[in-house]
């Protein structure tokens, strides 16, 4: 068995944080409404979602 750059638990919040962080930084860079917030927020969703389902 290959092993694994990163042990389970740290890619559990590497990626939970990521998907966390894409969702709030529109209001953080004042960007709401914008496409590219719709955008930054449906990746961090996409981005928990996908974490969730490995």
């Amino acid at each position: 068995m290959a092993s694994r750059p990163f042990d389970p638990a740290l890619r559990g919040v590497l990626d939970y944080s990521t998907g966390a962080l894409l969702r709030v930084l529109p209001k953080a860079l004042d960007i709401e409404g914008s496409t590219a917030a719709r955008i930054m927020r449906g990746s961090g969703a996409a981005h928990a979602g996908y974490s969730r389902s490995r």
